[in-house]
């Protein structure tokens, strides 16, 4: 009951219009809030009680206290090229970004910090399309991985095998539980062969692929 009445306050009445309620001792507006039912929120004694506690120099100081704290803000500046050589600087507010420029805008901020703290990246891939990943993640992690620890979730065959990971394992996920069923160096040939099975599909959908683009690029 004591939460549904502070609730009516702050929400109802707004903790402006309180303390004015508090130093002119009115009554008015926490009499006028009412319950979903139509009922009154406080009765008038309650509301003499309410108003004596709070004019309290101590209390009444915290209340008019408010803590603001920094809203963090990005936008990011596009380099358009015109056709007639002109250069032009277009800013877009981050919110604006779709998803995926989102997400490679959080990511290269991640990548470029100067921590060196272990970090933990949980499929990065998402939302980005491979050309990105394959030109500008995976030589971007190369970089990182370096000066700090790098730990990449992935179903992604570029950033796991071509990101130069020092150690590749394998996980067989369950309702429970994941285990580990290989892992170690790409260049040992048990990891190789899983890494291909999950990454790629299989070593016959991998050489199936090669085919196909192979008859792609030939027409």
């Amino acid at each position: 009951l004591q939460q549904l009445k502070a609730a009516a306050l702050i929400n109802d009445l707004t903790l402006p219009k309180l303390l004015d309620c508090v130093r002119f001792r009115d009554s008015k507006p926490i009499t006028a809030l009412r319950t979903p039912q139509g009922g009154a929120v406080f009765q008038q004694g309650e509301i003499d009680v309410l108003l004596e506690r709070l004019s309290d120099f101590d209390l009444l100081a915290q209340l008019e206290t408010a803590a603001v704290h920094d809203a963090p803000r990005l936008s990011v500046t596009k380099r358009v090229t015109d056709q007639d050589g002109s250069v032009k600087f277009i800013p877009r507010e981050f919110k604006r970004l779709s998803l995926g420029q989102q997400q490679s805008v959080l990511l290269a901020l991640m990548l470029s910090s100067e921590s060196r703290a272990p970090l933990i990246v949980d499929q990065p891939e998402d939302n980005l399309d491979s050309e990105f990943i394959y030109k500008t993640l995976v030589p971007v992690l190369r970089r990182v991985k370096e000066r700090r620890q790098v730990i990449v979730v992935t179903h992604n065959a570029n950033i796991a095998v071509l990101g130069d990971a020092e150690q590749i394992v394998v996980l067989k996920a369950t309702n429970d539980q994941a285990t580990i069923t290989s892992r170690g160096s790409i260049d040992e040939p048990a990891t190789r062969e899983a890494a291909c099975a999950i990454l790629e599909g299989s070593r016959e959908a991998f050489e199936r692929r090669a085919r196909i683009y192979g008859k792609r690029m030939d027409a």
